[in-house]
């Protein structure tokens, strides 16, 4: 990979890998609002033994999208947020989609005031660096322009950007450690029956 490991910065307790998208989209031949989220969450009460648990979230009724905001705050409260676009980075002209993304995650949290969030990370690592490990953890490549394709790929993004955040500011011990543990619960997780 072409990450050049972190410093010996420890993984926040409690962080929340998030990718928000909120934006007009074709559906059934008409123009609609889509909002919603891709979160990855990650607690870690135990020294050495992360928890992870997914989110993908959205709709089309404006009536939701406010509840669904609200629920996005929630899940941010106390917890260090780390941004990514759901855009990909391929330039520096490109970090324009970093900053709109973080801009928007704020604009649209900032409402509900009795949740906040501990810290914020805009990521802005390139695309091909995502794509690699993308490949390495066996994530489908999260490459789309189109809005309705961002949504649908946001939980896996939201991990690639959680993934490219440890290996950019963790100490080597810690992102091994994040990275075993991020694969077990990946192997947990394609385990499971799918639901019919």
């Amino acid at each position: 990979m072409d990450f050049e490991l972190g410093s010996e910065t420890m993984h926040p307790a409690k962080a929340l890998s998030v990718i928000y998208f909120d934006g007009p989209a074709q559906m059934d031949g008409k123009v609609k609002q889509l909002t919603g989220y891709g979160a990855f969450e990650v607690t870690i009460e135990i020294p050495g033994e992360p928890v992870f648990r997914s989110h993908h979230v959205m709709t089309w009724d404006n009536e939701r999208r406010y509840g669904l905001i609200g629920d996005l705050a929630a899940l941010s409260d106390g917890r260090h947020v780390v941004i990514g676009s759901p855009d990909a980075y391929e330039d520096f002209w490109d970090r324009r989609h970093i900053l709109t993304s973080g801009t928007r995650y704020i604009e649209a949290v900032r409402p509900v005031e009795i949740y906040q969030p501990s810290g914020l990370t805009l990521n802005g690592n390139h695309e091909i660096s995502i794509a690699q490990l993308a490949d390495t953890f066996g994530l489908p490549n999260c490459r789309k322009s189109d809005l309705v394709g961002q949504a649908m790929v946001a939980r896996e993004r939201s991990q690639l950007i959680w993934l490219a955040y440890v290996a950019t500011v963790m100490g080597e011990w810690e992102v091994q450690n994040m990275f075993a543990g991020f694969q077990a619960w990946r192997a947990i997780q394609n385990s499971m029956p799918i639901p019919f």
